[in-house]
């Protein structure tokens, strides 16, 4: 396992766990969790065996499995990881195609579940009970290294309303999603408003909860801090030991801005709804990210475009939906890799490949690259990119606390087309109040136009 819990770090009254009546209710709801760490701490079962075990499940009780290992001539089981490297990428547009061969012949419960959509079609897929235990229990080994345990208080500026649905039930599920967070010490609120009243309202609400953890959807977090500025001082009084940040990357100095609002050190999670959480970093890390090659194996497809390193994702953890040399879409950049050919760490990730805009005219470049635009601008907290490929032209829409000024604009501009390499006459620069959303919430970095 990427990190390492010993029984003495597990001890509660060496880290001044208050084993009160609600922090024992905490540990019962996390028992799950807690029987997968301890599995895998028990756990002697090799990578090899484990892949052949997922592998068999899945040509076994998957059709679309059954299917894949016949077209492609593949073998029942395999005697080094380092095959792997020459078995066939599964595209996510092939799972989309064949979702009817996706239902398991094995499993009569289980939960309907979808991928984000913020690049491209959704994903619809199946979960059941318990699969994603041992993923939840490699997190909170990560985040105890951080100080951060199952009942330590934690601010979550995650995910929205409408994730529930709409009418009764729905209000039900909220309601109870509510009462949840409050038996397991978190608070939550909505990561989608990135309007500065909503901002400033989760500003005070953080401060008013004196969290130990901030858990945030990274752009949100970004956009709280560069907007509640005037709060700095009271979050840094707060004390939190640790930031998490996922759905989506951070440079490398806008991860220092959120540290210093809060003092504290700032892991990132790497995952995607379909696979899980599969790596973490954290200035424990060397702030490289640590594949959690128990439960994960990540390759590196770096053929087109060369040198790309696309990430490709194999699951280790029986899941109502295994998944194979899945290319997730995201890139890496900085890759280490084992002698068996699988990734063991990266430095950062780079953004989806459906983010990668192609002018048609020769010029290619990728939607991440004109982060520098935003970062470099603190009055922007977040920004999408509308592509018109029929006139050549890319508009940067920017969300910010303040207008820009025409100097701003023109130095964006000029900026964005230095790093796209296009004439600056073909770059645009807007303001919105509101971006566009992905069905998950999520700001769409790229927006194609007619």
């Amino acid at each position: 396992m990427p990190y390492i819990m010993t029984s003495t770090s597990l001890n509660t009254s060496e880290h001044g766990i208050d084993m009160s009546l609600k922090s024992m209710i905490i540990w019962a709801l996390r028992r799950g969790q807690a029987k997968a760490f301890v599995r895998q701490v028990a756990d002697t079962m090799s990578r090899l065996d484990k892949f052949n075990a997922v592998w068999k499940d899945a040509f076994t009780n998957v059709p679309f499995y059954a299917e894949w290992k016949r077209k492609y001539v593949l073998p029942d089981a395999i005697a080094d990881i380092a095959e792997l490297l020459k078995w066939p990428i599964i595209e996510k547009q092939d799972l989309i195609l064949n979702r009817d061969k996706l239902v398991r012949k094995d499993v009569t419960r289980y939960h309907e579940s979808v991928t984000g959509g913020a690049t491209g079609e959704p994903l619809h897929f199946r979960t059941m009970a318990g699969e994603s235990d041992a993923v939840t229990s490699n997190k909170w080994i990560g985040w105890a290294r951080m100080g951060i345990y199952p009942d330590s208080r934690c601010f979550l500026l995650w995910g929205h309303r409408h994730f529930y649905g709409q009418g009764f039930k729905s209000n039900l599920k909220f309601a109870w999603r509510q009462v949840k967070d409050w038996m397991t010490n978190n608070l939550r609120t909505d990561a989608t408003d990135l309007s500065p009243h909503a901002l400033e309202k989760d500003a005070q609400r953080l401060i008013r909860f004196k969290p130990e953890c901030v858990i945030a959807y990274s752009s949100s977090l970004l956009a709280l801090v560069r907007t509640c500025s005037s709060y700095r001082e009271r979050c840094t009084a707060l004390g939190v030991k640790a930031i998490i940040c996922t759905a989506g990357p951070l440079t490398a100095d806008e991860r220092t801005e959120i540290s210093l609002f809060f003092n504290a050190p700032v892991g990132m999670e790497y995952g995607s709804m379909e696979a899980g959480v599969m790596a973490y970093k954290t200035p424990m890390t060397g702030n490289r990210y640590k594949v959690f090659d128990d439960t994960h194996i990540i390759h590196s497809d770096n053929g087109m475009p060369a040198g790309t390193n696309q990430i490709l994702v194999t699951t280790l953890t029986k899941r109502y939906l295994p998944l194979i040399r899945y290319r997730i879409g995201d890139y890496m950049s900085d890759v280490r890799t084992r002698s068996d050919g699988s990734v063991s760490d990266f430095l950062e990730v780079s953004g989806r490949a459906g983010d990668m805009i192609d002018m048609g005219n020769g010029v290619r470049f990728h939607g991440y690259s004109l982060m520098v635009c935003a970062e470099e601008n603190p009055k922007i907290v977040a920004y999408q990119l509308k592509v018109n490929k029929s006139i050549g032209v890319v508009t940067f829409v920017a969300q910010t606390i303040l207008p820009l000024t025409e100097a701003e604009k023109v130095k964006i501009k000029c900026h964005a087309a230095d790093v796209a390499s296009i004439e600056a006459t073909k770059i645009r620069v807007e303001e919105a109040a509101e971006l566009v959303k992905a069905p998950s919430g999520k700001i769409r970095l790229v927006l194609e136009e007619e």
